[in-house]
């Protein structure tokens, strides 16, 4: 499956809440499977091991499996100014479909 662009997880996320909040909505986080930000540099001392492998060292060392990640996954976040304050609409979309819709006031 191809990566979504930022519009069409916009577009899904804004299919699940109110049309008065639909312009606020912004990405605020994006899954794992993202490039990692931090890189190394050859020949610059030695390297450290990577969070995924640290993780598939210890399971193998007690014998456990590592379930694969699944799908592209965001969190949208749609801020509304109400009388008793901020109140956020968090959706979470998970492979081009809507996971969850939170409120938080």
């Amino acid at each position: 499956m191809a990566s979504m662009t930022d519009k069409q997880i916009l577009d899904i996320a804004r299919a699940a809440v109110p049309e008065h909040i639909r312009p606020l909505g912004r990405i605020v986080e994006r899954g794992t499977e993202a490039p990692p930000a931090t890189m190394t540099l050859a020949g610059l001392g030695p390297s450290k091991a990577s969070k995924e492998d640290l993780i598939a060292e210890l399971a193998r060392k007690v014998g456990a499996t590592v379930p694969k990640a699944k799908g592209r996954t965001a969190e949208v976040e749609f801020p509304e100014q109400t009388a008793l304050g901020l109140r956020t609409t968090v959706v979470h979309v998970k492979d081009g479909k809507v996971q969850r819709v939170l409120k938080r006031g």
